[in-house]
C-alpha cells in the first residue's frame, strides 16, 4: 500500500515536470511538429532582448528569439531568430530591435532596409557565413526609453554649459558693443538709403539726358535719311554726270590757281627775304643811334646838343618870319 502510494506521488510529480516543461516551452511560442526557419542577425547591442521574445512581420508575430551570443572578439552580438513555417526574406530585409510596449517587453522585427534608410544597420563581414544555407540579416536598435533620459540629461548640461558660457561671453560690455554695432548699422543704413536717393536722382537725370540724345540721334538719322533720298533722287534723275564734269572742270582751274599761288608763294619769299635784310639793316641803325654814334645819334643822346638845336631852329624860324617881313633889309636889288 505504502510503494503504491510512493509510485503515485512520483507519477504526479513526473507529470507535473512534463506539463510545466511543454507549457514553458509552448509560452515561449515553440510549436511540436511544425517546420522552422532559421535565421540569424548581427548587431552591435541588442538592448533588453532576451530569449523567447517575439519575432514580428508588419506588427504580426511570426516566431521568437532562439538564442543570443556575443560574436568572438566582441566586435558585434548574433541573435538567433526561429520563425514559424517555410520563409523566403526580400533580399533587403534586416531586424530592428525595439521595445514592444511600455512595460519592459522588446521583440525583433523584420522590416525591409527601405523603410527605414536613415538608421545605422551594421554591416556584415564579407566572412560571415552559415552552412546550410542560413540567413544573416543586418540588425538596428532603437535606443529604449532609459537611453533616451540619458541623451536628453547629456543634451540638459551641454545646454547649461551653453548657456553659462553664453553668460561669460556676452556680458555688460558686449551687450554695448552690440547695442553700438546696432546704432552704427542702422546709422550706415541711412546713409545707404541717402546714398541711393541721390544715386536714383542722377540716374533719372542720365536717364533724360539719354533720352534726350536719343531724340538728337533719331533727328539727325531723319536728316540722314533725307539726305540719302535727296542723293538718291540726284543718282536717279541724271544730273551727276554733269556734276562730275563740272567738278573735274573746277579741279583743273584750282590746280592752275595753285600754281600761281606757287609763283606768288616764290616771289613773296623773296620779299620776305628782302625785308629781313631791311629790318636787319634797321636794327643796326636803331643800336647805333641808342649807344650815340654819329650826329643823329648824339643829337638824340646828348640833351644839350638837343637844346642848342632847338635854339638854333627858333632862331631860324625868327629870321625867316623877319626875311618875310622885311626882304629889302636882306636883300637889294639894283638894276642900273
Amino acid at each position: 500500500m505504502k510503494r503504491r502510494e510512493e509510485l503515485l506521488a512520483g507519477s504526479v510529480v513526473l507529470l507535473g515536470i512534463v506539463v510545466a516543461v511543454f507549457g514553458t516551452l509552448w509560452l515561449q511560442g515553440r510549436r511540436f511538429g511544425s517546420t522552422e526557419t532559421e535565421v540569424h542577425v548581427l548587431m552591435r547591442d541588442v538592448g533588453q532582448l532576451s530569449v523567447g521574445n517575439a519575432v514580428t512581420f508588419r506588427g504580426v508575430p511570426i516566431g521568437r528569439v532562439g538564442d543570443i551570443a556575443v560574436e568572438e572578439g566582441g566586435t558585434a552580438v548574433r541573435i538567433q531568430l526561429l520563425l514559424d513555417g517555410e520563409w523566403i526574406l526580400e533580399d533587403d530585409a534586416v531586424a530592428v530591435i525595439a521595445p514592444e510596449s511600455m512595460f519592459g517587453d522588446w521583440q525583433a522585427e523584420i522590416v525591409t532596409r527601405s523603410r527605414f534608410p536613415r538608421y545605422d544597420y551594421y554591416e556584415i563581414p564579407a566572412e560571415a557565413r552559415l552552412p546550410g544555407g542560413v540567413r544573416i540579416l543586418s540588425g538596428y536598435m532603437l535606443p529604449d526609453l532609459s537611453r533616451l533620459t540619458a541623451v536628453a540629461d547629456e543634451v540638459a548640461q551641454n545646454v547649461a554649459s551653453l548657456t553659462d558660457r553664453f553668460d561669460r561671453a556676452f556680458g555688460q560690455e558686449t551687450t554695448d558693443q552690440i547695442t553700438q554695432a546696432i546704432d552704427n548699422m542702422e546709422e550706415f543704413t541711412a546713409t545707404l538709403r541717402r546714398l541711393a536717393d541721390q544715386q536714383s536722382d542722377q540716374f533719372l537725370g542720365i536717364a533724360e539726358d539719354v533720352q534726350n540724345a536719343t531724340s538728337e540721334i533719331a533727328s539727325v538719322l531723319e536728316t540722314a535719311r533725307g539726305s540719302l533720298e535727296r542723293i538718291d533722287a540726284l543718282l536717279a534723275s541724271g544730273d551727276l554726270d554733269s556734276i562730275l564734269v563740272n567738278t573735274r572742270v573746277i579741279t583743273a582751274e584750282l590746280s592752275g590757281v595753285s600754281g600761281d599761288i606757287s609763283a606768288a608763294s616764290r616771289s613773296l619769299s623773296g620779299t620776305l627775304t628782302l625785308a629781313d635784310s631791311t629790318f636787319l639793316a634797321l636794327n643796326r641803325i636803331t643800336a647805333r643811334l641808342e649807344s650815340g654814334d654819329g650826329s643823329l645819334g648824339r643829337l638824340i643822346t646828348d640833351t644839350l646838343l638837343a637844346s642848342r638845336a632847338e635854339r638854333l631852329v627858333e632862331e631860324l624860324n625868327l629870321l625867316m618870319a623877319d626875311l618875310r617881313a622885311n626882304p629889302r633889309k636882306y636883300v637889294r636889288l639894283s638894276i642900273f
